[in-house]
């Protein structure tokens, strides 16, 4: 009764995030950490307004039944991404690893509320994004020529149905999910 789950291939693809992104985020070059880190806020953010707030605050209480339909999304995004990333060419291929590194940390995120066996590999990944974040005001107009290039949105509308600014993006890229932050005694 509960260890179905896993047979439906969400298991295997949490592993093998798990067992790659650490390295592949601490490896990035700080710009591109710090891109990292402003899509997954971004993309935890809008997980959190549509699956349920617990994705966004701490995926560790988030209701398993949420969380399928998120991981799946999240499974078919990275598939896709990471087809475009093997077309791609140059600026745009770093651009488009950007968000599959997200993506993948993002679903790497929401996977704890299925269990906490990924939740070491969580911190080191958020931590490694984290360290990025002094390279957030590169980030951002680096970001913004992505999608002048592309012609497409590289960041979900914010919760009052705007799009971001450069200011609002530096906010959101200024932070890691509540539950990874420390607490003051």
């Amino acid at each position: 009764m509960f260890g179905f789950w896993w047979r439906d291939g969400r298991k295997p693809v949490l592993a093998e995030i798990a067992s790659a992104l650490p390295a592949a985020l601490e490896a990035l070059h700080p710009v591109e950490g710090a891109t990292v880190l402003l899509l997954a806020n971004c993309m935890l953010g809008y997980a959190g307004r549509t699956f349920g707030r617990d994705f966004a605050l701490d995926p560790r209480r988030a209701d398993v039944k949420a969380a399928r339909p998120l991981l799946d999304s999240l499974i078919q995004v990275r598939r896709g991404l990471a087809a475009m990333a093997r077309d791609a060419a140059g600026g745009r291929r770093r651009h488009i690893a950007c968000h599959l590194r997200a993506a993948e940390l993002v679903l790497l995120t929401a996977g704890l509320a299925l269990g906490p066996e990924h939740a070491r590999q969580v911190s080191r990944c958020w931590k490694a994004v984290w360290l990025a974040r002094g390279s957030l005001r590169q980030a951002v107009p680096w970001l913004r020529n992505y999608e002048r290039v592309s012609g497409v949105g590289a960041v979900p509308s914010l919760a009052d149905g705007r799009e971001p600014s450069d200011i609002d993006l530096l906010r959101i890229g200024a932070s890691v999910p509540p539950f990874l932050r420390r607490r003051k005694s």
